[in-house]
């Protein structure tokens, strides 16, 4: 993917390589074509799972802006149909060329279905397909095993959606570097249990009669759970002359970001904490949603005061901070976990 060489311990590379060599020795030309790093894990009950290049090596070797500049998008859609029981959510951010929409890169998290979307856009990464492919895949279907719009279709509609001019997207980590009118198009009873500091509410089922209380001098950032609702939001602004960007991923990715600044800044400089509880489990809450508490009730009760300590400090910073501005209930049940 970068052109570079690297040393990446996986045993199909490894495999491959060998038979390569074989080949050359008997006299065949046969050519190693790279290694793409599609690797997966299972941690916790959770599959982690990733393939060519991310972000931060993008970023690290100072080609993320250039020469050809790279984008990228998150969702979080069902491993399959969601009125079919035991459907659990994926994670998933996917990397790609924003001159061609070429894939270069993805990185998925769940409980089920994760390898399988990987092992997909892998192919499509060797095959150098672009998100114009993925959103036209044709992927099996039955609902105990997926939708008719798989993930790996969706991830390529959103970011299609981005390369086309139909929906604008900006980042959470852009988050307080802009004077931007924040926008919650969620219900309510989701606002009052958790926004961002500042936000103002309008619920999607209303907006279209109250699109006088959004200012059209001013940049738009919309946001909801994931970020479906904010893209309608932002189609139906934007025909009325809105500068509107919608905000990638929803506030479920706000949410994660959030608890990764938390395990950086606070457990993780914790030994005694770190072996008492997995880091990931922590990860795992803020993927699952507020709801999912499972591995939480048998923390001890010791613990969970020093846990809550260091997420008041936490949310103390971030309430005097341009940078976070996060805003949460006082009885949202999960107010010291993404603080």
């Amino acid at each position: 993917m970068t052109g570079q060489f690297g040393v990446i311990p996986l045993a199909g590379p490894a495999n491959r390589q060998g038979r390569i060599a074989a080949n050359t020795i008997m006299g065949r030309n046969s050519e190693f074509r790279g290694v793409q790093g599609t690797s997966v894990v299972g941690i916790m009950g959770l599959v982690v799972a990733f393939t060519g290049a991310n972000e931060k090596t993008l970023r690290n070797m100072e080609i993320w802006d250039k020469p050809v500049p790279f984008e990228k998008v998150y969702l979080h859609p069902g491993h399959h149909v969601g009125y079919f029981p035991g459907a659990s959510p994926i994670s998933l951010k996917l990397i790609f060329s924003r001159k061609d929409g070429r894939v270069v890169g993805a990185q998925a998290i769940g409980r089920e279905g994760v390898e399988k979307r990987i092992d997909v856009i892998s192919m499509a990464i060797q095959k150098k397909a672009t998100v114009f492919d993925l959103e036209e895949a044709e992927l099996c279907y039955a609902p105990q095993f997926g939708s008719a719009k798989d993930p790996v279709n969706i991830a390529g509609m959103i970011a299609a959606n981005v390369l086309r001019g139909d929906a604008r997207i900006v980042h959470w980590d852009a988050l307080g570097k802009s004077p931007a009118f924040i926008l919650d198009v969620r219900n309510p009873s989701e606002y009052q249990q958790d926004h961002i500091e500042d936000a103002v509410n309008i619920p999607l089922d209303e907006l279209r009669n109250r699109m006088g209380e959004v200012p059209k001098d001013q940049e738009i950032w919309a946001y909801c759970a994931v970020g479906q609702r904010s893209y309608y939001a932002s189609r139906a602004l934007s025909q009325y002359g809105y500068d509107i960007n919608n905000l990638s991923g929803g506030f479920k990715t706000f949410t994660l970001k959030e608890a990764l600044e938390f395990i950086r800044e606070k457990i993780m400089l914790n030994y005694f904490f770190c072996v008492s509880y997995p880091v990931t489990q922590f990860i795992s809450f803020n993927f699952m949603g507020p709801l999912n508490i499972e591995g939480f009730t048998s923390f001890p009760p010791c613990k969970m005061r020093i846990l809550h300590r260091w997420a008041s400090r936490r949310a103390a910073l971030l309430a005097g901070s341009t940078r976070g501005r996060h805003k949460r209930s006082s009885s949202s049940p999960t107010t010291f976990l993404a603080a």
